[in-house]
């Protein structure tokens, strides 16, 4: 909120329990402390929307490695950051171009689909540097081929599935940090 917060300083907060339908409680933490304006039963769907930005997260640091940096001064990190962040928003932008065909194949199955974002990985990271190398006309046929191999590898959308969660011991995350180690594009 724009204040400096020292060790000693004291912040205000509102708890707010959460019933889970796996009969969990989960304990929410919030600056909303308007109990007329914010009732208890509004943080139950407020929570689950955040749901896709924090898949988003997990993306970015599991498939694409966003923790995984190839050197360790501060350049170094800074670029490998931009370049998959980079990497991400052009394989959104391909993604975002085959939506009408995606919705057309939808209409005519059980389920929603969706454009399966690993194999769409693996494509896009086996030809970007072409990307950069080529000029307008061979960019251009470049980003209609991926766009129809994006299209190629739909994966459906299960509605309500829910598995338990199993809890590995071990260290968070799939990566460690390694000097001058990343999975090249």
């Amino acid at each position: 909120m724009g204040r400096a917060v020292s060790k000693n300083t004291a912040v205000k907060v509102r708890l707010v329990k959460v019933h889970l339908d796996t009969q969990e409680t989960e304990l929410l933490v919030t600056n909303l402390y308007d109990k007329e304006v914010y009732p208890i039963d509004i943080f139950k769907p407020l929570y689950h929307l955040r749901w896709n930005t924090q898949t988003c997260y997990g993306y970015l640091k599991e498939q694409l490695e966003l923790q995984q940096f190839s050197g360790i001064s501060q350049v170094c990190i800074e670029q490998d950051f931009a370049a998959t962040l980079f990497l991400y928003n052009l394989q959104s932008l391909i993604q975002k171009q085959t939506e009408p065909f995606v919705k057309a194949v939808s209409a005519k199955r059980k389920y929603n689909y969706k454009v399966n974002k690993n194999i769409t990985w693996g494509l896009l990271k086996h030809t970007v540097v072409k990307l950069f190398l080529e000029d307008q006309e061979a960019r251009s046929h470049i980003l209609s081929r991926l766009d129809k191999q994006f299209s190629r590898f739909l994966e459906p959308v299960r509605p309500h599935r829910k598995y338990p969660r199993i809890k590995k011991p071990g260290p968070m995350g799939k990566f460690y940090t390694l000097n001058n180690y990343k999975r090249a594009l």
